[in-house]
């Protein structure tokens, strides 16, 4: 990264969750684990667990958030997401383990723009 004394960024960078263009180092945060650099409205909207774990999710399956947010994605979605995943993995002759599951559906939340608390708040409700 290239940054100049007044704390503008000299060339393009953009957030490594919501894909934005970073245009001043105010408020960013530094990934500790990735090369990702969140901007402030990210830095400020998600706890640094989650934003490492956002990091990670997109590192794999790629995208960023709010990519699909156009899209519906409800608790009906929820479900059969977890069936498709599962469905494919068997098919793959591969173990299911939930956490990958979890993983894969938390990466399609957050691409339809679903936050991880909004994401386990509904995964709650639709477990009672």
């Amino acid at each position: 990264m290239i940054f100049t004394s007044s704390g503008v960024l000299s060339r393009r960078i953009q957030c490594a969750i919501c894909n934005r263009d970073i245009k001043s180092l105010q408020g960013v945060y530094q990934s500790k684990m990735l090369h990702g650099v969140v901007c402030k409205n990210c830095a400020d909207m998600f706890p640094p667990d989650d934003i490492e774990m956002i990091l990670n999710l997109f590192f794999l399956y790629g995208g960023y958030f709010g990519k699909e947010g156009d899209k519906p994605f409800s608790i009906e979605h929820l479900a059969i997401s977890l069936l498709l995943v599962g469905e494919k993995m068997k098919e793959d002759n591969k173990t299911i383990s939930i956490d990958e599951v979890h993983q894969k559906v938390m990466h399609q939340a957050l691409i339809h723009g679903i936050s991880p608390t909004e994401y386990n708040n509904k995964l709650k409700k639709f477990l009672k």
